[in-house]
């Protein structure tokens, strides 16, 4: 009888065998999550060798994380196929079992890099690569050379430290969501593109109805892509729906125990996708990413609803269009408190806050907010701040006097978090429930800028 062999054994003898097939198995989804969103890993490897891999070989900062950025560009018969027209950060942090996922809008504006000329950062990639090549160096050799920068640029830009680079195309894409049999998504409502891009030059009509549907790589690629009919930031949340669709399908299924569907994958990834992670940082990567559930993935992304005085601001306000024209075609600026269009200090705080403290997220408590009538302007300044950020503010009500205290459950990570951003006691209530808090605002509130405050 031959001995037993272990999915762990199986998965190390694959890849000394053909060095890409252990990122073609482990990253068959997460390479994905640079086109639209989607990430996956291998399904045998037990969370004990996981975290023992992990915390061995995975780049890491001093908090733990490993922070990857994900670039999705078109194929080769793609007009601006170096385009990079998805940019998500992925933030791993092992020790949590939790993935932050935050999607740049590729019509950010990027301004003063010693690296490339002002323009939209889809095209920094591409300017960068291009001019490498024009001075010297080889295709492939410029094409990482212009990844490490371009996560060097966005690391100092963002004020996080970022490990690597994962950049795939469409093609990748399609393919390897037809491998695993498509993925189940549900469209919240129905989706009609009549200008969508069949091919170069070619427009046609693309349209899902409402509800729960298997799409192929095809459909799912269209999915993620329109955008005539809505926006991008409706694209960038149906490309976030597909990341989490995905990993579930691949969880749910061992390329191992199929070798069809590795040869498959191997294939696909070998022809479109680019990384600057060694290969044992893939292992950790892939080892750390399958422990993660569903409902410990947080993802955010950008929109123009920043608020103000009189109205309010919507979940990921951190961009606007220009007041004046700047360059050609549209774009989005970093909403700003010194109006200067190099000024990242808002979307800075958004990622250290995101990565940092992501147990804000993942408590997903539920915040009410109290306070005297003449504050109620304060107040509503300090609920849009909270929103923008992403946190979940349900309402602001009216109290006749008293101090400021933050009513809870319990003393977790986001009321004590809120506790120092608002020099606020914490009060222990009967009446809140474990999944909600309430801020008690002192009189004369005077309300400050999470960017402005010293608890990030």
């Amino acid at each position: 009888m031959p001995p037993q062999i272990s999915a762990w054994q199986r998965m190390v003898k694959m890849f000394q065998y053909r060095h890409v097939g252990l990122i073609g198995l482990a990253w068959c989804a997460l390479l994905l999550v640079s086109v639209i969103g989607a990430s996956g890993v291998l399904q045998p490897v037990a969370f004990g060798m996981a975290s023992s891999v992990s915390r061995t070989f995975l780049p890491h900062d001093k908090g733990g994380r490993t922070n990857i950025v994900l670039l999705g560009v078109g194929d080769k018969d793609h007009a601006g196929a170096s385009l990079t027209d998805s940019i998500i950060i992925a933030s791993i942090e092992p020790a949590t079992r939790s993935i932050v996922f935050l999607s740049l809008p590729r019509d950010l504006y990027l301004v003063d890099s010693e690296q490339a000329q002002d323009a939209r950062i889809n095209a920094f990639y591409a300017n960068v690569r291009n001019r490498l090549v024009r001075e010297g160096a080889s295709a492939s050799g410029a094409s990482l050379a212009a990844m490490n920068i371009l996560r060097t640029e966005l690391g100092s830009k963002l004020g996080v430290q970022i490990h690597g680079v994962i950049k795939v195309d469409f093609t990748a894409f399609s393919e390897i969501i037809d491998a695993f049999g498509g993925v189940e998504i549900d469209v919240a409502e129905a989706l009609t593109d009549y200008t969508y891009p069949l091919k170069e030059g070619v427009v046609g009509k693309f349209s899902l109805p409402q509800g729960v549907q298997r799409l192929d790589g095809e459909t799912a690629l269209k999915y993620a892509r329109s955008r005539h009919s809505t926006s991008d930031f409706d694209r960038s949340r149906r490309q976030q729906q597909i990341l989490g669709a995905l990993l579930e399908q691949v969880k749910s299924q061992n390329p191992l125990e199929n070798l069809g569907l590795a040869r498959a994958v191997l294939g696909v990834i070998e022809k479109h996708a680019e990384w600057t992670l060694s290969s044992g940082d893939l292992v950790a990567l892939a080892s750390s990413v399958l422990t993660v559930p569903q409902e410990r993935i947080v993802s955010m992304h950008l929109s123009t609803s920043v608020g103000g005085d009189y109205a309010d601001a919507e979940r990921g306000g951190f961009v606007l269009p220009p007041a004046e024209v700047i360059g050609a075609g549209a774009i989005l600026l970093p909403y700003s408190l010194s109006g200067e269009l190099s000024d990242w200090g808002q979307l800075e705080t958004l990622a250290k806050l995101l990565f940092t403290r992501r147990g804000l997220y993942l408590s997903q408590s539920s915040i009410s907010i109290s306070t005297q009538a003449k504050d109620r302007l304060a107040a509503h300044r300090l609920r849009n701040e909270l929103v923008r950020y992403g946190l979940s503010v349900s309402e602001i009500t009216q109290h006749a006097s008293g101090s400021g205290e933050i009513l809870v459950s319990s003393r977790g990570q986001a009321e004590k978090f809120l506790s120092s951003y608002l020099d606020l006691p914490l009060t222990t209530s009967s009446d809140m429930n474990d999944d909600s808090l309430q801020i008690v605002l002192p009189a004369r509130y005077r309300f400050v800028p999470l960017e402005k405050s010293d608890q990030i």
